[in-house]
Formats: structure tokens, C-alpha cells, sequence
């Protein structure tokens, strides 16, 4: 049931962020790549001899950006079915151990 729950969250937190305005423009949006200046990337290539991750461009995108989904279009209608697939098992399996126990 905790499976459900959480794919049922994340299904609504994913409409949440289509939702989102298509107009909004920035470093990293649709997948787009970060462009550093020379000075960006001499700071850049200093932080990740310490941090091992390029700090400078990870500040520059915006944490709710908007990402590319390259998923199949009948993706969703998989899913709901193979959760509900998943339910039914669960509470098959649940009434055979049942059974089983006694």
C-alpha cells in the first residue's frame, strides 16, 4: 500500500510541475546546458578540486527547473495498470499467507 501512496504522490507532484509555465526561461531549463564566462569557469574548475561537482553552474539553475520527459506517451495508463495489478496481487497473496498460517 506504501508503494501506491508514494507513486500516487509523485503522479500528482509531476501534473504539478506540467503545470508550470511554459514562458519561463533560464540556464538549464528543458535540459538546455549551463554556458559558463572564462571568469565562471576558472572559479568553477577551482571549487571542484574541493567539491567535486561543478558548484557555479548548480547555483545558476533553478531547483524547480523544467526537464525534457522523454517517456512514452502511454506511460502513465502503464503505470496506473500495472499498480493496480500490483494491488491485486498484494491482496491475494495477503489471503493466501493467511490461509497458510493457520
Amino acid at each position: 500500500m506504501v508503494c501506491c501512496q508514494v507513486m500516487e504522490y509523485r503522479h500528482a507532484r509531476y501534473k504539478k510541475a506540467l503545470a508550470r509555465s511554459p514562458n519561463i526561461l533560464g540556464p538549464g531549463e528543458d535540459g538546455e546546458p549551463v554556458v559558463l564566462t572564462a571568469e565562471e569557469q576558472a572559479e568553477a574548475d577551482k571549487l571542484f578540486a574541493k567539491e567535486t561537482f561543478n558548484v557555479v553552474a548548480s547555483n545558476k539553475v533553478a531547483l524547480d527547473r523544467r526537464i525534457r520527459d522523454n517517456r512514452h506517451p502511454e506511460y502513465d495508463e502503464l503505470m496506473i495498470s500495472v499498480l493496480e495489478g500490483l494491488r491485486i496481487i498484494s491482496a491475494v497473496m495477503c489471503k493466501l499467507l493467511c490461509i497458510v498460517y493457520r
